[in-house]
């Protein structure tokens, strides 16, 4: 009995020392769970996906990622924040909307890689007005015309959200397109995707890619040596090498990190293309296909430029890829020229974008 008297005096003695009642502790700590419930640590509110208020959208965006350390948030050894496409996003995003939303790319591009059909998701809670008296078939149903969200107490439509974002955002990264789509959507579940590498066309960083091919230590049992007298590609040598990477093939040679379960990869198509633009000579290389492996592109584009330098021949892609062996294939050309173009989620590759 003295025991429990004991306890119930030092609890009324904390309870008047604090000024407040064990009961309104009890209150407040609740109201603090509700909080970090509703909240992230910023005061954004936290997207709950299984909330009847939550949809899910399919955003196209381009960017230059020449200033980008790529897309995926990372920090550097001492824990500064690196600038990445997607802390971007979310960092200037974020304040517009009030919530703490989340991008979900089609692939995430290295440090330099640029885009003009990037496909990326995020989720958001929609203004309750805009669903509150609807059934559950309805709200499931709702269209895009009917969409609202809350931004600093003014309901706004999908288009209006388009333009708050873009005013948010550096000129180097802009949406062009936001849609909404079934919640189920997936983002990395495409049928194939269209990557375009353009060589440098200045005369200075020209010279400096062709020595850059001329300098590489792979397969130097067939390469030809060859020293930068000129910049001149062999176009049609590569057409020709290129014609060797389309079809169902192991890639295994083309891949800078391991980790796969398969390096077997399907390429629609692989072309070169070349014109003139402003008195230069403007070389692309596209490719095709229903997967990437990692830097497989680049690596692809540095075998081929070794074809039109002449380095080595076309006859030896066969070889490359037979071997499965890295140190065989070219260089990983500069991150800077690729460019990853369309994500198609819809058509199966028809042997064109313009028939697809």
């Amino acid at each position: 009995i003295v025991s429990s008297l004991s306890r119930l005096s030092f609890s009324e003695a904390g309870s008047k020392g604090t000024g407040t009642s064990i009961e309104e502790q009890r209150r407040q700590k609740n109201a603090v769970k509700r909080r970090k419930k509703m909240f992230d640590n910023n005061g954004f509110a936290k997207v709950i996906k299984r909330d009847p208020h939550c949809r899910r959208f399919r955003v196209k965006l381009e960017y230059n990622g020449e200033k980008f350390h790529g897309w995926q948030k990372q920090r550097t050894a001492k824990g500064k924040m690196l600038t990445t496409i997607e802390g971007t996003l979310e960092g200037r995003l974020r304040p517009v909307l009030g919530q703490s939303i989340k991008f979900f790319p089609s692939g995430r591009t290295d440090a330099g890689v640029s885009a003009k059909g990037q496909i990326a998701l995020f989720s958001a809670m929609l203004a309750p007005q805009c669903i509150s008296g609807l059934t559950k078939n309805e709200k499931l149903q709702l269209p895009a015309s009917a969409v609202r969200f809350e931004v600093q107490n003014d309901l706004v439509s999908i288009e209006t959200l388009h333009k708050f974002f873009n005013d948010a955002l550096p000129e180097t990264i802009r949406f062009k397109e936001i849609k909404l789509v079934s919640n189920k959507f997936d983002a990395m579940a495409n049928l194939w995707k269209q990557y375009r590498y353009t060589l440098p066309s200045e005369p200075i960083q020209l010279t400096n890619f062709c020595e850059f091919l001329a300098s590489c230590d792979h397969m130097t049992e067939i390469k030809q040596d060859r020293k930068v007298v000129d910049t001149h590609f062999n176009i049609e040598a590569m057409k020709e090498a290129a014609q060797h990477f389309v079809g169902t093939h192991d890639f295994g040679a083309f891949q800078s990190k391991g980790g796969r379960k398969s390096t077997v990869r399907t390429v629609f198509d692989c072309r070169i293309e070349s014109k003139k633009q402003r008195g230069n000579d403007v070389i692309s290389i596209v490719v095709i296909g229903d997967g990437f492996l990692y830097n497989m592109v680049r690596i692809m584009t540095g075998t081929l430029c070794l074809v039109g330098r002449e380095i080595i021949k076309a006859e030896h892609i066969p070889m490359i890829m037979a071997s499965r062996d890295r140190r065989h294939a070219g260089p990983t050309a500069w991150a800077n020229g690729l460019c990853l173009e369309h994500v198609e989620y819809e058509i199966p590759w028809k042997g064109s974008r313009n028939n697809s």
